[in-house]
């Protein structure tokens, strides 16, 4: 027999295999771990032999299949896919789809622990993507072009997961996305960054690294750092759903930093939400108490409006769940939060208008470094700055190109000039109003067709501000908490399992990362749940950022 018709052979076993494993609550995986690329040799190899990935891949699959995950590989074989080339690793992707379009009710994991790498096609844009670098070749800074067509696309990996009747997926990347010394392209610009998938519900794409950074090797140990903390977190828990797996992951290896050098650090990162729960094994569900009435405190009038004519609502003390166990890592765990006093919060967002009163009086100074989204990516533009942000306001629009401390500035100012306590609102207070009594994505529910009533995004706006109040209030009566700009917070941003609490307080350290709520103009729908969560310098300037203001009580 050929060897042509041997593989034929064996790839028809294989597809035989899967299709008849078809029925209710089956669980994939597909796991590959590259390590043996051969040494680096400058000009002939840029990318050396790892000694993790081989070991990640092994240890992964063993976990899952305790588990009841049924592991396709590229000839039928109930394997993890090591140090594969192109053909192994088209092959197994091939059969993954294919199972997967065979049993809708199952559940996929795709795990790849390697090389990876962004090309970006200036001359066919949309052919830029990331790719997942096979065994069996060396990867040249001479010819980036060979990548693109000796690799694996990891976009259309995740289209066509996204094109399976799933419910959930999985997408697991230990690889780095930093720029490596591709160069000399011809026609290709090789070895950017590891730009983000932008993937569709019911799919979490996790990444051992913040975009624009690396995954390192754990010389010393057995698995890499990101693969190390996740096998761990999946061992202790894993009857809990994977954002908590996930939020302890990324702690895990944010503790590890303290040890290590500044250029050896990482930061893991996800992308996506999931339809539901998804557990390792069999999930507990973790209980959600009531919400407790609001406490309306007698004598206070709902609404206000201050000596500068700004109106302001009354916000009652209460408590609430905050966060989200079926969001992003960094939404997890959902936690009861008390809000003890009331206090008032903006109507709307701080307008262009308002923000030129301070301005003016105080003769403050913005600096023109403001970053626009006119273009398909953020990009500084000099002469950008409130007055002049890429696109026409009018004095009702939301104020943008503010940085935090702008918007710090200008509080204080506001309170000065009332004598009243103004700040930025805390995240928990921010969450408080716009969640309200809902329990949906959204505090009208999770219908996202009404979502347009209620908030300017990238769906609507015209890729610009439009002016406060156009839309529905939410049912404290602020409009534009969801959508039309970003909203500063006093907050700094970490994550919620913290001991310091931070979403609870409002900081004065002007070198930590700030939290900001609400979406944008810029952003799509998913950025405008109440529990999303984002986060920026106190010194950026965006063209899609803005705040709104509380008064407290003496």
């Amino acid at each position: 027999m050929k060897s042509r018709d041997l593989w034929r052979l064996f790839s028809i076993c294989g597809l035989l295999l899967y299709a008849s494993l078809a029925s209710a609550g089956l669980r994939f995986a597909l796991i590959i771990g590259n390590s043996a690329y051969p040494p680096k040799q400058l000009g002939i190899n840029d990318l050396g032999t790892l000694n993790n990935p081989r070991n990640d891949a092994t240890d992964m699959a063993a976990l899952l299949q305790q588990f009841g995950f049924i592991l396709v590989d590229d000839k039928g074989q109930n394997r993890p896919l090591i140090d594969a080339n192109k053909q192994q690793m088209d092959g197994a992707i091939d059969k993954f789809i294919a199972v997967l379009q065979k049993n809708p009710d199952a559940e996929a994991w795709f795990y790849y622990s390697g090389h990876g790498i962004y090309l970006k096609d200036v001359n066919r844009p949309s052919e830029s993507a990331n790719y997942l670098l096979p065994i069996g070749n060396k990867y040249q800074a001479s010819n980036p072009a060979f990548i693109k067509y000796n690799a694996v696309n990891a976009h259309l990996l995740k289209e066509r997961l996204e094109n399976t009747p799933l419910k959930n997926r999985l997408i697991i990347l230990d690889t780095c996305r930093d720029r490596l010394e591709l160069s000399g392209n011809k026609g290709y610009s090789g070895g950017e960054e590891f730009r983000p998938m932008t993937p569709n519900l019911g799919l979490l794409v996790v990444y051992a690294t913040l975009h624009s950074y690396s995954s390192f090797e754990n010389e010393k140990e057995r698995n890499s750092r990101f693969t190390e903390f996740l096998l761990s977190s999946l061992k202790r828990n894993s009857n809990q759903d994977i954002y908590k797996i996930i939020g302890e992951t990324i702690s895990g290896v944010l503790s590890s930093n303290s040890t290590l050098p500044s250029e050896k650090r990482q930061v893991p990162s996800v992308e996506g939400i999931l339809n539901g729960s998804f557990c390792l094994g069999e999930c507990f569900p973790v209980p959600i108490p009531a919400t407790p009435a609001p406490v309306i405190p007698e004598r206070l009038p709902k609404t206000i409006t201050n000596s500068l004519g700004m109106e302001l609502v009354l916000i009652p003390a209460g408590s609430f769940m905050m966060g989200s166990n079926e969001g992003k890592a960094d939404e997890y765990p959902m936690h009861e939060v008390k809000i003890d006093k009331p206090f008032y919060m903006g109507k709307y967002e701080v307008t262009v208008g308002e923000f030129r009163a301070f301005i003016a009086e105080k003769g403050y100074k913005t600096e023109n470094d403001c970053y626009s989204w006119m273009k398909s990516y953020l990009e500084q533009e000099g002469e950008y700055n409130w007055k002049q942000v890429g696109f026409k306001q009018e004095e009702n629009h939301p104020v943008v190109c503010v940085s935090w401390n702008d918007a710090v500035a200008y509080t204080k100012w506001l309170s000065q000039k009332t004598k009243k306590v103004y700040r930025l609102p805390t995240e928990a207070e921010w969450e408080y109003v716009a969640r309200g009594e809902g329990s949906g994505k959204w505090h009208f529910g999770n219908d996202e067709s009404q979502l347009t009533y209620y908030a300017w995004y990238e769906d609507n706006s015209g890729k610009q501000t439009h002016g406060v109040g156009q839309k529905r209030p939410n049912e404290y009566g602020l409009y534009d908490m969801l959508g039309n700009v970003w909203e500063w917070t006093c907050s700094d941003y970490g994550e919620y399992e913290d001991k310091n609490k931070l979403e609870l307080a409002c900081s004065k350290n002007k070198n930590e990362n700030k939290s900001l709520r609400g979406g944008s103009w810029y952003f799509n729908s998913t950025f405008t749940h109440y529990a999303n969560r984002f986060y920026y310098t106190p010194l950026d300037r965006n063209n899609d950022l803005g705040f709104r203001v509380v008064r407290l009580f003496p």
